[in-house]
């Protein structure tokens, strides 16, 4: 790809390729929504998503983001999600009557809080890079 800047980094069992430039749809459904999102159906509603998702397509066109090459085996980290949620999820569209995590935490999060959690904890992006890519209200 030409222009494109590849770095790679291993973060526990997690090897990362790191592409600096503008992520495809369907490339970001696959690393989001498919691989990760236990809510995801392919085919059904795609104009459908989540505020992580949202927030992580526009990560991908203003700054790159990297997208794992497969779920990063890490335990969840409660501070962590607590305040991604406080930045993220109170404004996701399916926060009121859709999320099932809001309403069981003992249920798995959607792809787009996954790999934003990810992100987070390899220190690829902080809590201000979110908030920054939230859509205006």
């Amino acid at each position: 790809m030409p222009g494109a800047t590849k770095k790679w980094h291993l973060t526990g069992k997690l090897v990362i390729l790191q592409i600096m430039q503008r992520r495809s749809k369907p490339e970001l459904v696959q690393a989001v929504c498919s691989q990760r999102c236990a809510y995801y159906k392919s085919g059904r509603n795609e104009e459908l998503a989540c505020q992580g998702y949202i927030v992580l397509e526009r990560l991908a066109t203003t700054k790159g983001i990297p997208l794992a090459r497969n779920n990063d085996e890490r335990p969840r980290d409660g501070a962590g999600e607590e305040l991604l949620m406080q930045a993220l999820c109170v404004t996701c569209p399916f926060h009121e009557k859709d999320c099932d995590f809001m309403e069981n935490r003992a249920l798995p999060p959607c792809g787009g809080f996954l790999l934003l959690m990810q992100l987070l904890a390899a220190k690829d992006l902080s809590i201000d890079d979110v908030k920054k890519n939230l859509p205006e209200k």
